[in-house]
């Protein structure tokens, strides 16, 4: 991420890491009377931000762990967080937003009215973006939503191989990678993405699966997530003849 420094500090809507520092909505201090104005009841405000990145062994960026403070600044018990992150870019425009999820060493706890706590939240595979947002969203998704169908924008399978077995009696297994891009055509945000792919013989009966969940992605009504699976044979020796992408979510319900 990265901010031209001596810039004027930007409005914002809601708590904003800029440049590595923690920008509040209206420009205002971190003390608690500027925070209640910003916040609605029930809501947890963010009290500091601590943006730290996460690369694995090829010095690839992975995921951001951000760690703070927050407080209830409301009349009413907090639980059932879930942590909201936003990304844009240099010009303000949103290029995604993630459901982050709590940071393995750390655990949630019920929070009465004012009282303040730390948070610890990492978020897996960040998009490139240059402003993030992180916001407290205390009304989660049902259980017992329906999930509904998401429409598939694009879709591909390439095949591949494998060599299964000792040298002398080794054999060649064909397996495909199924890729594309799923999109929200609903009116409401989206979670809990699960995207399956299977593949089919000459004769229509399903001979590879494959599945992949996609629980931390956060899809607003329009916006698109990508996907790539796996798809591995149950039989050898099959040959594809067709095959089939379907996804589904949850509806997501925001408090803010």
């Amino acid at each position: 991420m990265s901010v031209i420094k001596d810039q004027k500090v930007p409005d914002v809507a809601a708590p904003t890491i800029i440049n590595g520092e923690l920008v509040l909505p209206n420009n205002q201090t971190k003390d608690n009377t500027n925070l209640n104005k910003t916040v609605s009841d029930g809501r947890l405000a963010v009290n500091s931000a601590n943006l730290v990145a996460i690369f694995d062994q090829q010095n690839k960026l992975t995921g951001i762990r951000i760690v703070g403070e927050t407080t209830n600044v409301g009349d009413n018990f907090v639980n059932n967080v879930s942590p909201v992150v936003r990304f844009y870019d240099k010009e303000g425009k949103s290029v995604g937003q993630k459901i982050a999820h709590e940071t393995s060493t750390f655990l949630f706890h019920d929070l009465a009215s004012k009282d303040k706590t730390l948070y610890d939240v990492t978020v897996d595979s960040p998009p490139q973006s240059d402003r993030v947002e992180i916001v407290f969203n205390t009304v989660s998704s049902s259980d017992s939503a329906i999930f509904e169908s998401l429409k598939i924008a694009s879709r591909s399978l390439e095949t591949k191989n494998t060599t299964m077995g000792a040298s002398e009696s080794a054999q060649t297994v064909d397996y495909y990678i199924a890729t594309g891009k799923i999109v929200n055509p609903f009116g409401f945000s989206v979670s809990d993405i699960a995207v399956y792919a299977w593949a089919k013989n000459s004769e229509g009966k399903v001979f590879g699966i494959g599945q992949a969940d996609y629980k931390n992605d956060l899809i607003a009504p329009g916006q698109a997530v990508d996907f790539t699976i796996m798809v591995l044979p149950l039989q050898n020796g099959q040959k594809m003849s067709a095959y089939e992408i379907a996804a589904w979510g949850k509806e997501y319900k925001l408090s803010f």
